[in-house]
């Protein structure tokens, strides 16, 4: 989480060190994916995704409401679960799910 955030608010502000990064990761994704820009995290099994996704999407919304007229926040999200086990657990993440199971 803290890498997404610091890519975001803090490497814009770091001059000539924060363009490489910025720069190094928007020539790899015109590379693999022309017009469309993407950051992937990869953490092993047990590390927290689902959390981190969730603390992803709480960042960008609150983000976006605070800074409506910025580009760099969205408030619209796609999550998409490779299984049932996944998407039973991700059902909990809305505020007006029924329930609050345990992950």
């Amino acid at each position: 989480m803290e890498t997404v955030i610091w890519l975001t608010e803090v490497a814009p502000k770091l001059g000539k060190t924060g363009r490489n990064f910025l720069d190094h990761l928007a020539a790899a994704n015109q590379q693999a994916n022309p017009g469309l820009s993407r950051l992937v995290l990869k953490l092993a099994t047990s590390a927290g995704k689902t959390t981190v996704m969730a603390m992803v999407i709480a960042w960008q919304t609150i983000n976006a409401v605070r800074h409506p007229n910025s580009g760099r926040f969205t408030r619209g999200f796609l999550v998409v679960t490779p299984g049932i086990a996944i998407r039973d657990r991700l059902r909990v993440l809305p505020p007006t799910a029924p329930t609050k199971a345990a992950i």
